[in-house]
């Protein structure tokens, strides 16, 4: 009589789990990678807790979402539960509060438009009363004659960018 051994396939292992963040509020550009090691011949790998597979370790374009990593040999033998990552997005600022002072007479340049804004973190603000075509560090904006003040603020690192309402500067009615 031969005898003959069995042997079960290999588990592989999950070595490094690598995280991109997104980079901009709202954006879909967060990323995962797998390293795996061990097993039977190729793998299969998934971020939605084993519902669908690739054969890519590479997952791009992903938006903010918490996802759970696995991993199992091609044949789908020896699944393996990884780790749970959360993909976030950056805090958007967020305007409190705009309030503005008229021109004091007709053509006269001394209105004014302060801007009132949170972070929602430790970062610097940018603010800008044209829609966001010129940027200043300053919430306060003076000389401004009558007009309509389109108001836009972002992060100092050029994302997160959040419009309000527009605001009208008056000049006085001539008697």
């Amino acid at each position: 009589m031969n005898s003959v051994q069995l042997s079960a396939p290999s588990a592989p292992t999950i070595t490094n789990t690598q995280i991109s963040q997104l980079t901009d509020c709202n954006s879909n550009d967060g990323e995962i990678i797998l390293t795996v090691t061990g097993g039977t011949g190729s793998f299969e790998y998934s971020i939605d807790s084993g519902l669908t597979w690739s054969v890519n370790s590479s997952f791009v374009g992903l938006s903010e979402n918490i996802y759970h990593t696995r991993v199992r040999n091609i044949n789908g033998t020896c699944e393996v539960i990884g780790q749970t990552v959360t993909i976030v997005s950056p805090t958007s600022p967020s305007i409190t509060n705009i309030s503005h002072t008229d021109p004091t007479d007709c053509g006269v340049s001394d209105g004014v438009i302060s801007i009132t804004a949170n972070s929602g973190g430790s970062i610097a603000l940018e603010y800008s009363i044209d829609g966001g075509q010129v940027w200043s560090t300053s919430n306060v904006f003076f000389g401004l004659s009558e007009d309509i003040y389109s108001i836009a603020v972002r992060k100092i690192d050029g994302t997160c960018l959040v419009h309000d309402i527009d605001v009208a500067l008056i000049d006085k009615i001539p008697p």
